[in-house]
């Protein structure tokens, strides 16, 4: 009697066990995965490039107007709008999708393009229509037409106003989207064509023609240094720790190293042909760099301050922006990570609980037999 008990009991707690350890394997948790990538547009090929940065090579192509020339990423990362120079028109791509969402007309000849704050005001130079106009992103809708002599770079600043650089003028001007004026004029000593903000109260303006990055003070309004960096800078960007600004200096095949503290070039990285537009990878660690000329993307490396590496692109490579992107991926985890370590398997401890319940099954149907 007492060992048909005992072996009931065995059987009855290898079920128990068993059924815990397969529920238990078809337990899975999701971790997000992060997959950045670059936009690259590509004069020649009329299309953005999306460069998977994992595999170090493009795996797609978003086709764009003619000439795409210069982006812009919204604050949210949701959308970058691509300015096409021949069409005069504007791409609103989907970053999640890479895909076009919307393209609409804006005036001839667009080369520069910023986004506001919250991300809801789209503002376009265009240089050979001589004006500036602020568009409604989600519609196309234009809201605005701002006459300026040759408008060129552009950039939002954190109290919500447009900063573009208008090299007809040697001038840099303030626009307030609220009305649609010019609110300033700036007298800049170089003309410059592009402008990127460090922080609320600094910009950096470049200068191709002159061979200088001016630096720019928000609050006074007034350029405050200027610092050669070569051959003809044209892009410029800014580290996450706002520390260091990169330039790709365009006839001189390099980018140049301002070190934004001590205003002072302290390097100068040689790349491909004619680099042009430029970013900076949310870590810090990488700087991209389109080489126009050469059909590339040289990666820097910031900590060496030498090319990691060269990604091969389609014709005319100008414009490039860094996007962030994340997904969610199941996975099963190993159990004692559960708890904080390392080690088996879930779906090994639903293989131990399926045999578990196959010898349990078998002891019952013994118990039975002896019972009878």
């Amino acid at each position: 009697m007492g060992n048909r008990l005992r072996t009931f009991a065995a059987a009855i707690i290898m079920i128990v066990l068993a059924l815990c350890l397969c529920s238990i394997a078809a337990a899975s948790e999701q971790v997000v995965v992060h997959n950045d990538k670059l936009y690259v547009t590509c004069k020649g090929d009329n299309s953005i490039q999306v460069i998977n940065l994992s595999a170090g090579a493009v795996d797609r192509m978003i086709p764009a107007g003619s000439q795409p020339y210069l982006m812009a990423l919204s604050p949210d990362g949701s959308r970058a709008l691509v300015v096409n120079y021949d069409s005069g028109t504007v791409s609103v791509v989907d970053t999640v999708n890479d895909s076009v969402i919307n393209t609409f007309n804006v005036e001839l000849g667009p080369t520069g393009v910023a986004i506001s704050g919250d991300n809801a005001l789209a503002f376009v130079s265009n240089a050979y229509s001589f004006c500036l106009s602020i568009y409604n992103v989600a519609t196309g809708d234009r809201i605005v037409t701002v006459p300026v002599s040759h408008p060129a770079g552009i950039a939002v600043g954190r109290d919500g106003l447009a900063y573009a650089v208008n090299p007809g003028g040697n001038s840099l001007l303030i626009i307030d989207p609220s009305t649609g004026l010019i609110s300033a004029t700036i007298p800049t000593v170089d003309s410059n064509n592009g402008i990127v903000f460090v922080n609320e109260s600094m910009a950096l303006l470049s200068s191709t023609t002159d061979g200088n990055v001016s630096f720019f003070d928000t609050t006074t309004r007034r350029v405050t240094d200027m610092v050669p960096s070569g051959n003809g800078p044209s892009g410029i960007a800014v580290s996450p720790d706002r520390q260091t600004a990169y330039v790709s200096n365009m006839n001189g095949n390099t980018v140049a190293v301002l070190d934004l503290a001590a205003r002072a070039i302290r390097g100068t990285i040689p790349v491909g042909k004619m680099p042009a537009g430029i970013a900076v990878s949310d870590d810090g660690r990488y700087v991209y760099v389109a080489n126009s000329g050469g059909e590339s993307v040289s990666v820097i490396d910031a900590a060496t301050l030498k090319v990691d590496r060269t990604i091969a692109t389609g014709k005319t490579p100008y414009g490039v922006v860094y996007v962030t992107s994340t997904s969610l991926v199941d996975v099963q985890p190993s159990l004692p990570s559960l708890i904080g370590g390392s080690g088996t398997n879930l779906l090994d401890f639903g293989l131990i609980g399926l045999v578990l319940l196959i010898v349990a099954i078998a002891g019952l149907v013994s118990y039975r037999r002896i019972r009878r």
